[in-house]
């Protein structure tokens, strides 16, 4: 019974990841759902809500359907792969918010040994306070390491030609050909 369970799961896992199609209009509209059909008015889509729309081929820039890209504009196939090239930048981040600790309890040092330096009985007349300094350096290493995590994390498409594609229409169906 749990062997069954499992494959049913998996069978609506892979079900539901394959309907992940987008079509971007030449108006920059996007419509997202599961390509049904096609036919000489375009491509009828079923959305995620249950409804259905035609999308006109003349208005069609570009199919995303999983990681492939028709882009009708330039008549060109591509292949999405993500990629995270920055990943080392994880190292500059950590290394920037140790720094911004450090910077955070010299400053909380350095505000406590001013004011106790204050209160006693005969003030120094010109108090060395570099408190502000530590309090600069703290906050601009944690903005360093925080950015550096962003950046670390930040996924990079790439958009790598497959070839050109012929789009045909001929005897009430149209054909999508890839030449390579």
């Amino acid at each position: 019974m749990k062997r069954a369970a499992i494959i049913i799961l998996l069978l609506g896992f892979t079900l539901s990841a394959r309907g992940a199609d987008t079509i971007i209009t030449k108006n920059n509209l996007r419509h997202q759902g599961t390509v049904v059909n096609k036919n000489e008015q375009g491509y009828i889509m079923r959305k995620k809500d249950g409804t259905l729309v035609v999308v006109p081929l003349q208005d069609i820039s570009k199919i995303i359907r999983n990681n492939k890209v028709f882009d009708f504009e330039k008549r060109m196939g591509y292949y999405l792969e993500t990629k995270r090239p920055f990943l080392p930048f994880i190292i500059l981040g950590v290394a920037a918010g140790a720094y911004s600790a450090k910077k955070i309890q010299d400053y909380l040092k350095e505000r406590d040994r001013v004011a106790a330096l204050e209160q006693g009985d005969d003030p120094p007349q010109y108090l060395n306070d570099k408190s502000g300094s530590h309090l600069a350096w703290s906050i601009a290493s944690g903005l360093v390491g925080v950015g550096s995590f962003y950046i670390a994390f930040r996924p990079l498409q790439v958009m790598v030609p497959i070839g050109p594609i012929k789009v045909g229409l001929g005897s009430g169906q149209i054909s999508l050909a890839m030449n390579f």
